[in-house]
């Protein structure tokens, strides 16, 4: 019978798709063992998941290698705002809560439940601090995601889980700074503000 042979792909390679999109797969025969370059995170690949002649990866990363026995293939899926259909440029804040540069903010809602920060792409490690001036608020960033593999600090987004001893005052302005390193290693500097109303 021979090695398998990558018949279709579905979506096809090269559309437009949001992070984390699952790709099927589907080979002329069982191809047994399918591994993805994308879903090597933190040094471990996790197989393609399915059975018979179709696998299902996922698009952690827009441009990964496909391995099974005696193939492989590279995929390439540009990312997009699944709300609004633009194609992404790469990583970049896609929204915070509270926004950019917001004025009259209610300091107990966020005392209560942080400060929540998306991106365009899968988000791998992060290093963000919350400042009043100069002085660091020590609030936990946190990232995670119930994803599908396993992996739960995989996720697009990053948390900064409140610090009860030092809750937002009023009439104070506050700076989100630090980076964030995406699942393809692409780094990127964080910097928000935003000020509490009275």
């Amino acid at each position: 019978m021979g090695f398998p042979t990558l018949t279709d792909v579905t979506p096809p390679n090269g559309t437009a798709v949001p992070a984390g999109s699952r790709i099927l797969l589907t080979f002329d025969h069982d191809p047994c063992a399918v591994t993805a370059e994308s879903m090597n995170v933190d040094g471990k690949t996790l197989p393609a998941y399915g059975e018979g002649n179709t696998r299902i990866v996922q698009a952690l990363t827009p441009d990964f290698v496909v391995q099974w026995e005696g193939g492989s293939t590279t995929l390439g899926f540009p990312f997009i705002d699944d709300a609004t259909g633009d194609v992404f440029p790469g990583l970049a804040i896609k929204w915070s809560s509270p926004s950019d540069g917001t004025t009259n903010v209610s300091r107990r809602l966020y005392s209560n439940q942080g400060i929540k920060l998306e991106f365009t792409e899968l988000i791998a490690s992060a290093n963000v601090q919350l400042l009043e001036g100069t002085d660091n608020l020590e609030w936990t960033d946190v990232t995670g995601g119930n994803d599908p593999y396993g992996f739960n600090d995989v996720s697009v987004s990053v948390r900064l889980l409140p610090n009860p001893n030092q809750p937002l005052r009023p009439n104070t302005t506050y700076f989100v700074v630090g980076s964030v390193v995406s699942i393809d290693d692409e780094s990127m500097a964080v910097s928000i503000s935003f000020r509490t109303g009275g």
